[in-house]
């Protein structure tokens, strides 16, 4: 019964939660406000934030932020040097993400080390503009995160086991798989200064941290129609949000569909954390979206989802082609076949 009412507190926080950052992000509308609710789900979803791990995280955000304008500052004119750097410190970040460090952590610290040169290369006041808007949207995301947890703490219940951090090789192994992943993505980006597109490379970077992506061919189907059924989910959004425009209406749906997958995110499913994915992207394409209702608005959404989708399959065929490619070298073992990687498939092949 405990399990129960925990669970139901889980959910409840967590929609709730959402919701107030949706209400806030969309009622003020500042500059990215929409990454803010994507954050904040990122908190929601792990372990209770309290004030000494909210300060944690508030001092990760400075050091990326400030480590992406320190870099803006210095080597953003010698490509090779900054590329270079920038590969480096996010292997670090990987190889740190499999040592334990939370997903919320691992995003900011990737988007401060890349987003911020990128934008850099076209001008450094709107590099500085950014880690002001990154800030400002993860203290936020903390802030209330914090409120959350402490306006419905979680009911006491067996505390699962602390999974291990992963041995030394292993962690080598899968941060230096997810650096050579997300390699070409920072080539393109610094090539073609691509600041208009750094929701493509947060989503990415957002992705490249599922651990079913290493489960192999079955781990990445389910994936690939996890996301699938967010972009689903957030054309559905958009298309009931045309014909009524408004905040509290706009308000309102993203409750229902944040209950309907705050159910999934929380189960003993094997998916659970799939659906998470697919409820970030349903965050990300209609957050983007909101205000803008015209033809060309309509065309900018289909290309979101266009890029969203490119960047979810590049993902993952690039994982499993180097995973298979580290089997073939050695370096590491081929992965037994589980139950719970054809469940994922045939439960979201159902939805």
């Amino acid at each position: 019964m405990n399990t129960e009412q925990a669970q139901r507190r889980k959910i409840i926080r967590f929609s709730f939660g959402v919701i107030l950052g949706l209400a806030i992000a969309n009622g003020f509308d500042w500059q990215l406000a929409y990454i803010m609710p994507i954050l904040l789900t990122m908190l929601l979803s792990g372990p209770a934030i309290t004030l000494r791990s909210g300060i944690l995280f508030t001092a990760l955000i400075f050091v990326g932020t400030g480590l992406g304008l320190l870099l803006t500052l210095t080597v953003i004119n010698f490509p090779l040097v900054c590329l270079l750097t920038v590969v480096l410190l996010m292997f670090h970040i990987f190889y740190a993400a499999n040592q334990g460090l939370p997903p919320l952590a691992v995003v900011m610290l990737l988007m401060g080390i890349t987003a911020i040169p990128i934008v850099g290369m076209e001008s450094v006041f709107i590099a500085q503009t950014l880690v002001q808007l990154l800030v400002l949207n993860g203290l936020i995301a903390v802030a209330l995160a914090i409120f959350s947890f402490w306006l419905l703490p979680n009911i006491h219940e067996p505390v699962p086991p602390k999974p291990e951090p992963n041995q030394n090789q292993k962690a080598l192994v899968s941060a230096s798989i997810s650096t050579l992943v997300m390699l070409p993505l920072i080539v393109i980006f610094y090539s073609f200064t691509l600041s208009g597109a750094i929701l493509v490379f947060m989503f990415s970077a957002i992705l490249a941290q599922t651990p079913d992506l290493q489960a192999g061919i079955k781990g990445s189907s389910a994936l690939l129609i996890a996301n699938s059924l967010g972009g689903i989910a957030a054309i559905s959004i958009y298309g009931l949000l045309i014909g009524f425009p408004e905040y509290l209406y706009f308000i309102l749906i993203m409750l229902l569909v944040t209950l309907l997958f705050a159910q999934k995110i929380f189960s003993t499913s094997p998916s659970a954390a799939l659906y998470s994915t697919a409820f970030t992207a349903v965050l990300l394409l209609v957050g983007s979206s909101i205000g803008e209702y015209t033809g060309d608005a309509t065309a900018n959404f289909i290309k979101r989802i266009l890029q969203i989708a490119m960047a979810g399959l590049y993902i993952v065929t690039a994982f499993y082609l180097l995973n298979r490619l580290f089997i073939m070298l050695g370096y590491r073992q081929r992965p037994e076949p589980t139950a719970s990687e054809t469940d994922r498939v045939e439960e979201f092949s159902a939805a």
